[in-house]
């Protein structure tokens, strides 16, 4: 009698193929390595009525694994496609949270079809958000260990590492716009990454918050925050070393929250314009002031390969324009020359990248 195909077997395949080789798929769908994939389909409610529960895991344990791995593989990745964008921190977080929570991975379980190869107890009353979310991170467990078992030690996370690239290559990368960062970062984060451009050090924030007298509920909107602006000559007079944003809201966070957003405001800060130009706008820029294309050219040329690309940052804060040249040096981008104008912002970037030029000029031996 033939013996008929395991779908769940077939299943497993489909997933893999795309991302590794056909050797490695193979080993990974053996049956022993094949358990552990189904050891990370499994709720402990399925085996409720085990006579002989020895030996049984379930998804808990692999999750348990992939979770920490789909982190670092997912900041790997994002790395790669944004790094550099954003000098501040907050930007990956923001991304990281976003599209690695609960309710996302929940969504890429359904859209793989996870969910028909779940074994639990009552499938209707059972398969909850977080479930699925669980599942797809005992996915990737099961992978690293059968991987680094049954495949080649050690192996397993680059599998892994592989395996979430192809998916997030094919499912997520559209949806992460490099040039429009502020979908994904917050207004504080918005806030310290202007702070930090324009050299006004640490954001300032002034906190209230009502006191809870015992059996009384907080009133809304009591706590409150307060953005002080710094004592600075490069910050507007009517601002300097005063309140720039204010903020009240339920909470703390949320106070703060909102003075920040209502910096941003009064300050006129439209934040996308921190985002670095690109190669062809670089070039564009350059070529329509005499003298400043060949004249970077030039200083990367004498940088014997040391300097090997040069972007622009620019922001404008209540009407007057800041530049900042950024220099790919040794595979890192770090800041160069800068400049401020009060007519425009072309006159801010020539300033800037003469002063570059300037700056690295190559010295001429007589």
């Amino acid at each position: 009698m033939q013996q008929l195909e395991d779908p769940f077997k077939g299943f497993i395949s489909t997933m893999l193929t795309a991302s590794m080789r056909a050797d490695f798929v193979q080993k990974l769908i053996e049956p022993e390595s094949l358990d552990i994939f189904r050891q990370a389909f499994t709720h402990e409610t399925f085996f409720n009525q085990a006579v002989d529960k020895k030996g049984k895991l379930t998804y808990e344990a692999h999750a348990r694994i992939g979770s920490p791995a789909i982190t670092a593989i997912f900041n790997l990745w994002t790395y790669e496609i944004t790094g550099g964008v954003v000098d501040n921190g907050q930007y990956f977080d923001d991304l990281l949270h976003y599209f690695t929570s609960t309710k996302y991975l929940a969504n890429l379980s359904t859209g793989l079809n996870f969910d028909q190869y779940i074994q639990v107890a009552d499938k209707q009353a059972s398969i909850t958000v977080n479930l699925k979310a669980d599942i797809f991170r005992a996915f990737i467990g099961a992978l690293i260990v059968a991987a680094d078992r049954f495949v080649l030690q050690d192996i397993g996370f680059c599998l892994a590492k592989r395996w979430i690239y192809q998916l997030y290559n094919e499912w997520v990368r559209n949806e992460i716009n490099p040039s429009n960062p502020s979908k994904y970062i917050n207004d504080e984060a918005k806030v310290a990454t202007v702070w930090k451009f324009m050299k006004w050090g640490i954001p300032l924030y002034v906190v209230t918050k009502a006191v809870q007298a015992p059996g009384q509920t907080v009133i809304a909107g009591t706590a409150g925050a307060n953005l002080i602006a710094p004592s600075l000559v490069s910050v507007p007079d009517r601002y300097r070393d005063r309140i720039v944003g204010s903020g009240r809201g339920n909470t703390e966070e949320e106070a703060r929250s909102i003075a920040a957003k209502s910096a941003l405001e009064n300050l006129q800060i439209f934040f996308p314009e921190l985002i670095p130009l690109d190669a062809v706008s670089i070039k564009h820029v350059l070529s329509r002031i005499p003298g400043l294309l060949g004249g970077v050219e030039r200083v990367l040329a004498a940088s014997n390969g040391r300097m090997t690309e040069i972007s622009v940052r620019k922001l404008r804060v209540l009407g007057r324009f800041v530049a900042q040249v950024k220099v790919l040096t040794g595979g890192i981008w770090r800041n160069g020359a800068r400049a401020e104008s009060d007519l425009n912002e072309d006159d801010a970037i020539e300033k800037a990248i003469k002063s570059f030029i300037d700056k690295d000029r190559p010295i001429t031996r007589l």
